[in-house]
């Protein structure tokens, strides 16, 4: 009996599992690849192209924070999305380290908001990757969040 519960159990934890997937692969509703591009709600300046192959970011383009860098591509336009489910979206892409990771924490730091910070910390404090601990840290460092400077300070201090 204890075995058919833990069998029944696991079959739930892998239907859950791939339901979250299928779920957060249609976050920002990209059905394909190819450009799109979505506006961030309540910051005017955040402008996020994301080029899409084989079901994977492969490139991004943040007009707002990339001066000079080139002319946004032609995007299909997903609207104005939530801070929160850009960043649900976006984070998934900084592990394992990618050719993207760079560019998403990037875009991730520009939302500005706490859960920005919030997930910019995890990799500081829980990322396996050295280069996505100390980019996210830079990010962390250069933003205007009172929120992200008590998290440095905490490190500094040895209290996090």
């Amino acid at each position: 009996m204890k075995s058919l519960l833990h069998l029944v159990f696991a079959a739930l934890l892998f239907a859950a599992c791939i339901s979250s997937e299928s779920h957060s692969s249609d976050l920002l509703r990209i059905t394909g690849d190819g450009w799109y591009m979505w506006q961030v709600e309540g910051n005017d300046d955040l402008e996020i192209h994301a080029l899409i192959e084989s079901g994977q970011p492969t490139e991004f383009v943040l007009p707002g924070i990339q001066c000079g860098r080139r002319t946004p591509p032609d995007s299909a336009d997903l609207g104005v999305i939530a801070a929160d489910e850009s960043i649900a979206w976006l984070q998934r892409y900084i592990a394992p380290r990618s050719a993207v990771s760079s560019e998403v924490m990037a875009a991730i730091a520009a939302h500005a908001t706490d859960s920005a910070v919030d997930v910019l910390a995890d990799v500081v404090r829980f990322g396996h990757d050295r280069h996505n601990r100390e980019e996210a840290l830079f990010w962390l460092a250069n933003s205007d969040s009172d929120v992200a400077f008590e998290f440095i300070d905490r490190l500094l201090t040895g209290s996090d």
